[in-house]
């Protein structure tokens, strides 16, 4: 029942009148007045105050008993509330919270009948799903509309969930040279950024990864620099970059370098994969010889290098 809307009711045996001589006791939680002075009667005239449990024992002419119990639920209106629980770089929780209002003129339920009010909603979301809390793992931007309802009330809501790196690496683009001191931040590193008509703005999830490495090269196949970052959820455009320092912290000479960049995927349990698809380049030789011969006296080789591309520092 709708407790801004009560009206009497009847609690009653509904098998009364085909056995009148049968003998009746009831017993009410809480208890009310109008059973505790008079409970054998077959049947109340009740107007409800509070949600209350009715339990009636009926003793037929040979003594036997059969018992059975109603809960009168007194439904409230309700607020209702959408969050998120990021479980990993692969998943969230959504989690609504319901709290109940308190009905004007009526007494507050104890938590035995809150508990049963929580039991009575319905939970039905605009993509079909039935139930309250839910994992997902949006391929692309979703917004996720829940509707809760018990028999009175109804109460809609919202929320925008980002898309998880689910699909495949993206093609990347980059530029051919920078500055690194200059005073523009669009010109004073190296940036990679997702390439594509459906590529998102800077700072908007980008790469379809959930890391990155990028290796860094001189001219004679040496690594200089090696940028790592895992498990970030999720990477964003534009945050795979180079800012023209090598290990120590110290600014590189002018010239060419080369680097190769890898993706990792944790929801595809792809681990870090060196990435060839870069719009408007070529992939370059790291070393015009493999080995050769150097100061302090020894041989000294170039590492493969999957992919390479170069980029120019200038001053």
């Amino acid at each position: 029942m709708c407790c801004d809307n009560t009206f009497p009711i009847n609690i009653e045996d509904e098998n009364y009148n085909d056995h009148p001589t049968y003998t009746y006791n009831w017993v009410s939680n809480p208890p009310l007045s109008m059973i505790t002075s008079a409970p054998n009667l077959p049947a109340y005239m009740y107007t409800p105050y509070q949600s209350t449990n009715f339990q009636l024992t009926v003793t037929d002419d040979y003594g036997c008993k059969l018992q059975d119990d109603i809960d009168v639920l007194l439904l409230q209106d309700f607020d209702l509330s959408l969050s998120t629980e990021k479980l990993n770089c692969c998943a969230y929780n959504l989690v609504p919270s319901v709290t109940f209002k308190q009905c004007e003129n009526v007494a507050e339920d104890g938590p035995e009948w809150l508990l049963k009010k929580y039991q009575n909603l319905n939970y039905q979301w605009s993509d079909g799903y039935n139930g309250a809390e839910r994992v997902v793992a949006p391929s692309q931007n979703t917004t996720y509309t829940l509707t809760v309802s018990n028999n009175c009330f109804s109460k809609t809501v919202s929320i925008d969930v980002d898309k998880t790196p689910s699909g495949n690496f993206t093609t990347m683009i980059a530029g051919n040279s920078f500055k690194p001191s200059s005073i523009y931040p669009s010109n004073n590193k190296l940036i990679i950024k997702e390439f594509g008509t459906n590529a998102p703005a800077d700072g908007e999830p980008a790469y379809n990864a959930t890391g990155y490495m990028l290796r860094l090269f001189d001219s004679f196949g040496g690594l200089f620099r090696e940028i790592k970052v895992d498990k970030k959820c999720p990477l964003l455009q534009g945050e795979i970059i180079w800012d023209g320092r090598d290990n120590k912290g110290d600014l590189v000479p002018l010239g060419v370098y080369n680097y190769t960049l890898y993706l990792k995927n944790e929801c595809k349990n792809i681990d870090f994969t060196p990435i060839c698809d870069f719009f408007g380049k070529n992939s370059t030789d790291v070393c015009s010889k493999r080995c050769w011969r150097w100061w302090p006296p020894g041989r000294y080789c170039c590492e493969y290098i999957a992919c390479p591309y170069s980029v120019t520092v200038i001053r």
